[in-house]
């Protein structure tokens, strides 16, 4: 993922339902990065802001799918 790149939850992440965000909410990619990267767990993290809600710090990249479009340009 990239930093600036909407995301949401993916349906089976159990992220939304540690925070106060919906399931649905959209965020945006602040940061994007790897942490321990020698090591064997999967180790990409992302910052995302859910505004609102607020920000969710060093999160698994697979806890979330990318939007295909923007969100101003969905109907």
């Amino acid at each position: 993922m990239k930093s600036g790149q909407i995301v949401r939850f993916k349906a089976g992440s159990r992220a939304s339902e540690l925070v106060s965000i919906p399931r649905e909410a959209h965020g945006k990619v602040v940061c994007s990065y790897r942490i321990l990267a020698n090591r064997a767990v999967r180790s990409e993290r992302v910052d995302v802001d859910f505004k609102p809600y607020g920000m969710l710090w060093a999160q698994p990249v697979d806890a979330f799918e990318p939007l295909d479009e923007p969100v101003a340009a969905r109907g």
